[in-house]
């Protein structure tokens, strides 16, 4: 064997190696704890806010979140996944809440990855208990 075949030997092995080590890496998460993997029981308050784009135009539509008591951690309620609608939560605006619901990782936005999203940590609620 000569040089060349030895580096690209070297090369191609690295390069496999390093596919198989990024198959396995997980997204990190930005919240201060992992996603829960099952519906937990969580006690917080609804706040609205208004939507702003990424030129930092905001619109007249409103985003809720769900703001848990033990920590005020934030997150951003996607309704698309959940068991209730905006006009149930906007009702809840500001006030005390009990809600049945999962903390999850992914897109906000849309479920289809080929579709400009905001990604990140998020609540599904599968239920309003008070």
């Amino acid at each position: 064997m000569n040089i060349f075949s030895i580096s690209l030997l070297a090369a191609t092995a690295a390069l496999t190696m390093n596919a198989t080590q990024c198959s396995t890496i997980k997204p990190v998460l930005s919240s201060t704890e992992a996603p829960s993997p099952k519906i937990s029981t969580y006690k917080g308050k609804i706040e609205g806010k208004a939507f702003t784009n990424k030129g930092g135009k905001t619109s007249d539509f409103i985003e809720y979140y769900f703001v848990r008591s033990s920590d005020n951690e934030s997150f951003f309620i996607k309704f698309k996944e959940s068991n209730v609608n905006r006009d149930e939560i906007a009702k809840w605006k500001d006030k005390a809440i009990t809600i049945k619901g999962e903390v999850r990782n992914g897109l906000w936005d849309t479920d289809n990855p080929e579709v400009q999203s905001r990604v990140g940590i998020y609540i599904m609620i599968s239920e309003i208990v008070n």
